[in-house]
């Protein structure tokens, strides 16, 4: 393989280029100033000497079939959902080694790149959540499901539950203020639905 001059009267006049496919300024080659589809351009023949002696240096490495890259967006996007979902629920985030044990697809290279290009994670052992655990946030759930539900109707007071069911009252108003976004009120079920409560019972 030779050194060859770029043609005259084009962007590669006067520079001497070594033939490297698909190769690209992330490829970070010393002293590459210009790319082609098919060749790398330098300023001077001795740094397009140097490629060339040093060209299997800079080869890279064809994908295997069925392999995705480490910084894929919809992977990267995927292990996010998966420890905000994680951290809602259980309160804490999850540590990268749980992510890759419990997220089917997931692999080191991506959880390191989606540290890089998203947030930290903890280090150590897979945080394990117990049956207990799941069991608690489960129950918690419908416990404020069901919190929110007798605020809609009238049936119960917002603090008194909030202190009731260990949540801030400041947060079950913002619960109870989405909850009934979704919940347009029907006036002729709204009346057949009121239950007199005491003293008026």
């Amino acid at each position: 393989m030779s050194i060859r001059r770029g043609r005259v009267g084009t962007e590669f006049e006067g520079l001497f280029g070594v033939r490297a496919v698909r190769r690209g300024p992330a490829d970070k080659i010393p002293g590459a100033f210009k790319f082609s589809d098919e060749v790398v351009y330098f300023k001077t023949e001795k740094e397009a000497k140097n490629f060339l002696k040093n060209k299997a240096k800079y080869k890279r490495a064809p994908l295997k079939g069925g392999v995705t890259k480490a910084d894929d967006p919809t992977k990267l996007k995927k292990i996010d959902s998966y420890v905000k979902n994680f951290e809602k629920r259980f309160n804490r985030k999850p540590t990268a080694k749980n992510v890759v044990e419990n997220l089917e697809g997931a692999s080191n290279r991506q959880l390191v790149e989606y540290q890089k290009q998203y947030q930290k994670l903890p280090k150590g052992a897979a945080v394990r959540v117990t049956n207990a655990q799941k069991d608690v946030v489960e129950r918690r759930g419908y416990v404020v499901e069901e919190a929110l539900e007798l605020i809609y109707r009238g049936q119960c007071n917002v603090a008194v539950k909030a202190k009731e069911i260990g949540v801030s009252t400041e947060e079950l108003k913002r619960l109870f203020r989405v909850y009934a976004m979704q919940r347009p009120i029907d006036e002729d079920v709204w009346r057949g639905d009121v239950e007199l409560g005491w003293p008026w019972a």
